[in-house]
């Protein structure tokens, strides 16, 4: 499947299919296993996409199964709004992988990154190498328009839907 760098009723389509079920029951039933060993296959591909190393960060009660980061310590001079997850720590690149049909968001959260176009790209012909679909983050910030009411009456975005935590 193609890697989206723009929302399209094809894209769409996807996340509506995707939104079948809202959790299931059991986490086993999607292959964690198979997912997390997908993971682990694609790792060096977006380090070297990225050119850094990246380490695994495992989710919990999440839409989500882990992110695949590059940690920086945050120098004294970036402000509070920019520091996430830890107090003197910044995602310089972060790949978080939804449980939801191999969907794959790159974002960042320190002020300088090298998270670029270029690097975005690199980085989805790894993961589409592997299987995985790229979504840029633009497009899941888009509303929800799925079929579950918590969504809904919560005016979620489909990042929430797909990439965040319960």
């Amino acid at each position: 499947m193609t890697a989206f760098f723009e929302y399209c009723d094809q894209l769409h389509k996807l996340l509506l299919e995707l939104d079948e079920f809202f959790m299931p029951d059991d986490l086993e039933e999607l292959d964690c296993d198979g997912l997390n060993r997908r993971i682990d296959t694609v790792k060096p591909c977006l380090e070297d996409a990225c050119g850094v190393r990246l380490v695994c960060d495992e989710a919990q009660d999440a839409f989500f199964i882990c992110d695949l980061v590059c940690w920086v310590e945050v120098p004294s001079n970036i402000p509070a709004e920019y520091i996430t997850n830890a107090a003197s720590y910044c995602a310089l690149y972060r790949a978080r992988f939804s449980y939801y049909g191999g969907l794959v968001s790159i974002s960042h959260t320190c002020q300088t990154s090298i998270d670029t176009k270029g690097v975005r790209q690199k980085s989805a012909c790894c993961l589409e190498k592997y299987g995985f679909i790229y979504v840029d983050n633009e497009i899941l910030t888009r509303k929800y328009d799925g079929k579950h009411e918590y969504f809904l009456e919560n005016n979620l975005t489909w990042w929430d839907r797909f990439f965040e935590y319960e």
